[in-house]
């Protein structure tokens, strides 16, 4: 997986702590009514898929074995 986590240089833990905050926001948005459209779903998966890229590439790990994925 790409990682452009150097191009954020000492701002690269912001992404860590983003991270953390995508995690509940993708479990809140599936547990909602937004998780019944693909929209809402996609959007939530967007926002991690971006993180990850950005330099937490732990969070695709993570989600992906707690969804059974890995």
């Amino acid at each position: 997986m790409m990682d452009l986590g150097d191009l954020l240089g000492p701002l690269g833990w912001m992404v860590q702590v983003a991270a953390a905050f995508a995690i509940a926001f993708f479990a809140q948005t599936v547990f909602s009514r937004q998780g019944k459209t693909f929209a809402g779903v996609a959007r939530a998966s967007a926002v991690i898929a971006l993180l990850a890229v950005l330099g937490a590439a732990w969070v695709v790990r993570v989600w992906g074995r707690d969804a059974g994925l890995t």
